[in-house]
């Protein structure tokens, strides 16, 4: 019987380990709150609607973690499908764009369900998706960002 505990404990934390081991690497800088005045979240698929903007949230938005330089990690030729498009506005300027996905941590082992599976990823200088680079989310970060990208 302690065998098998042990075991249990040893598959948890393998699973654990492979969700949350990384290599990390910088992202972008982000732009500062005040280079911001809205934000336009554009749906990949119109089944998730149409584009809408905010501008009540903007400075939670663009200072949350999610966006900062730290804790990036190669993608490794991960396929990322983002499900929205994310451009940081200042009165006609696009200052930066990034986008958000569901995908980052695949429905196998040693993660299968255990992983938050949100991300955000950077765009390349033409405002396509930078795929060599991506953020894994923690529950804590894309449950405020989610909240905070709520339709108005």
């Amino acid at each position: 019987m302690k065998l098998s505990h042990t075991l249990i404990v040893v598959v948890f934390l393998g699973g654990f380990v492979g969700c949350t081991a990384t290599t990390p690497m910088l992202g972008p800088s982000p732009p500062h709150p005040s280079e911001v005045s809205s934000i336009r979240v554009v749906p990949i698929t119109p089944a998730e609607g149409a584009p809408y903007d905010i501008s009540d949230r903007v400075a939670s938005i663009v200072s949350s973690y999610a966006f900062s330089e730290q804790g990036w990690t190669p993608s490794k030729g991960r396929v990322l499908a983002p499900l929205y498009r994310l451009d940081f506005i200042k009165g006609p300027k696009t200052v930066a764009v990034y986008w958000l996905g569901t995908n980052s941590h695949p429905p196998e082992f040693p993660c299968y369900s255990l992983c938050s599976g949100w991300w955000v990823g950077s765009s390349t200088a033409a405002g396509a998706l930078d795929s060599t680079r991506y953020k894994g989310l923690t529950s804590s970060t894309y449950l405020y960002l989610l909240r905070d990208l709520e339709r108005p």
